[in-house]
């Protein structure tokens, strides 16, 4: 989880991290091949045609196509199977004529680009055609639909992953409890416009975490304040990480490389991955599932957009105690998100599966505009997007490890305020990305929380001094936590070899 050479604990760097982490942004030669291939990428093409039509459905048809994913065998990878299960819904429903017409504009503009195999298409229509009569449809819409998917016959193929994605989607969009009306077109285009502003020298990264943070003197104070969160935040499902210095901002490696050339957004974040996927393959490299390849190249040092996490919060207070010279008399940091927001005094969202580790595209890829973003809420702070896999690697079971997944801070002017009537300073949209890409709404340690007019999760955060470490890391080497014990692996002894005090005693 943690290594002294990068300011913010992300794993541990590697001298074969070099050959994987060529410079995507100033190369345009290399980002130009990167596009052209993915252009080429059906899987790319199919999951984003697999988000437009989740997020054009109305939400009884969303909620008909979940069922059937859920309840049928349509998750098989036959794809003949799927284009029936995914016909047979609309036979039991009713579609608004806007629906279908959204999903006929979907399916026209992937006409040439992608493939269905004919006997899946006259399929299809033959069930649609039996089902004529049972859809509320407009003739000509129905004649039109029909028509189009005729005349797509024979070009269009949908990869297998595809409807694993389309099943993603909706399931996250039933999940979601983003406010649509924080994220209108009006707000995004505020939004892009006050991220461009300077921020002030007094709101910085320290300045946010430090909102109603708890001081960390000794091993007493530190006990009570861990036991009084487990107690009163439990419900929220929280995960925690540790930063050796309370002015490190939470950002991921991948977000600092594409910052050192502009403003992160989520389509340069996007642009950087699919160029390290490109540039995998030119390595011999396996990029399927993506997530464990991410989770490979964080391993070695890479940019991505994964931050080391832990379920354990001693765990973490050891990342953000671990002796090291040149940081031990900076104060350091132990921070908890909620990955379940309280929507009534006694309720929090339910989120037990959140995602879906075993397709070959990122499933955030799919999503290609901020409103689509904003629906599942991504970025915005209404659910902490996690992944803890069953354990990689020797060191992630000893670390009880995962990733926080960062996503391209979706803050508007209305959340920033929301966030801002919550806290005891005013924040603006570009102070709290420049702070974190992590959202969430800093909150008391000792209280219980409340519902926030934006659904933002709940971050606890605790300050731990510096004269504190010390006796913190005697206390939680007595309890079995050292170098050896956190990093069990070899890449860790060499590590400790090379640090401050590998050779000296």
């Amino acid at each position: 989880m943690s290594d002294n050479s990068l300011p913010e604990g992300d794993a541990d760097t590697d001298s074969n991290s070099s050959q994987i982490d060529e410079p995507f942004m100033e190369d345009s030669e290399a980002a130009e091949e990167a596009r052209r291939a993915a252009d080429k990428h059906s899987g790319i093409v199919a999951s984003t045609l697999g988000a437009k039509t989740a997020f054009q459905l109305d939400t009884n048809t969303r909620a008909e196509l979940q069922k059937q994913f859920q309840t049928s065998a349509s998750l098989q990878p036959e794809v003949l199977a799927s284009m029936r299960a995914f016909a047979d819904s609309f036979a039991r429903i009713t579609l608004p004529p806007e629906t279908f017409a959204n999903l006929q504009s979907t399916l026209a503009a992937a006409a040439g680009r992608i493939t269905l195999p004919p006997e899946t298409f006259a399929d299809f229509q033959s069930t649609l055609a039996a089902a004529a009569g049972r859809i509320t449809l407009p003739p000509e819409t129905f004649a039109d639909f029909q028509s189009t998917l005729a005349a797509a016959a024979g070009r269009i193929t949908l990869p297998e992953h595809f409807w694993e994605q389309l099943h993603i989607n909706t399931r996250l969009l039933s999940e979601s409890v983003s406010i649509p009306s924080l994220y209108t077109a009006a707000q995004l285009e505020m939004r892009n416009h006050e991220q461009k502003s300077i921020p002030r020298s007094d709101r910085s990264a320290e300045t946010f975490f430090d909102e109603h943070s708890a001081v960390i003197t000794d091993v007493r104070s530190l006990l009570k304040a861990l036991s009084v969160i487990q107690d009163k935040h439990h419900v929220h499902r929280l995960v925690w990480r540790g930063q050796q210095d309370t002015a490190w901002p939470v950002h991921s490696s991948l977000y600092r490389k594409v910052q050192e050339s502009t403003q992160p957004s989520e389509e340069e974040l996007i642009a950087a991955e699919m160029a390290g996927m490109h540039h995998a393959g030119r390595w011999g490299q396996n990029t399927s599932p993506a997530l464990k390849f991410f989770a490979d190249l964080q391993h070695y040092g890479a940019p991505t957009r994964l931050l080391d996490a832990s379920l354990d919060p001693e765990i973490a207070t050891w990342f953000a105690t671990e002796a090291d010279p040149a940081l031990d008399e900076k104060d350091g940091r132990v921070v908890a998100w909620g990955r379940a927001v309280r929507t009534t005094a006694r309720k929090v969202s339910d989120m037990d599966d959140p995602l879906s580790a075993g397709v070959d595209v990122p499933f955030w890829h799919s999503w290609t505009t901020d409103e689509e973003r904003g629906l599942v809420g991504w970025g915005t702070g209404s659910r902490t997007w996690s992944w803890f896999p069953p354990a990689l690697s020797d060191r992630m079971r000893a670390q009880r490890a995962g990733f926080l997944l960062e996503a391209a801070p979706l803050i508007t002017p209305k959340v920033a305020q929301v966030l801002s009537d919550g806290v005891t300073h005013d924040w603006r949209v570009s102070e709290i990305t420049r702070a974190t890409s992590i959202i969430g709404l800093p909150s008391r340690h000792d209280v219980r929380t409340k519902p926030n007019e934006a659904n933002m999760v709940p971050i606890f955060s605790l300050r731990i001094t510096a004269s504190a470490k010390p006796t913190i890391r005697e206390y939680l080497e007595r309890k079995g936590l050292s170098f050896p014990t956190v990093y069990p692996d070899r890449g860790g002894l060499v590590n400790y070899l090379k640090g401050p005090f590998g050779l000296s005693s």
